[in-house]
């Protein structure tokens, strides 16, 4: 989770330095850009963290122990 806020920061902050790199001064613009820019990548994490962090609901895992029993011959 760490690593993704901090990847939040490093996006919003491309504004600042896309304008800097073009030699015109941040404004108030550049801020809801920035703003702007980190929402719609905090949308994308949110929607990566549901997709990669399921829950199996409540039954474990097959491989890790799970409630399959193996049948020996």
């Amino acid at each position: 989770m760490l690593a993704e806020v901090a990847l939040l920061i490093r996006i919003g902050s491309t504004v600042f330095v896309v304008q800097r790199l073009q030699g015109r001064p941040a404004g108030t613009t550049t801020v809801f850009a920035a703003v702007g820019l980190a929402l719609l990548a905090s949308v994308v994490v949110v929607v990566k963290i549901a997709l990669t962090h399921r829950h199996t609901g409540g039954h474990e895992h097959p491989v890790r122990g799970g409630t399959h029993t193996q049948v020996t011959g």
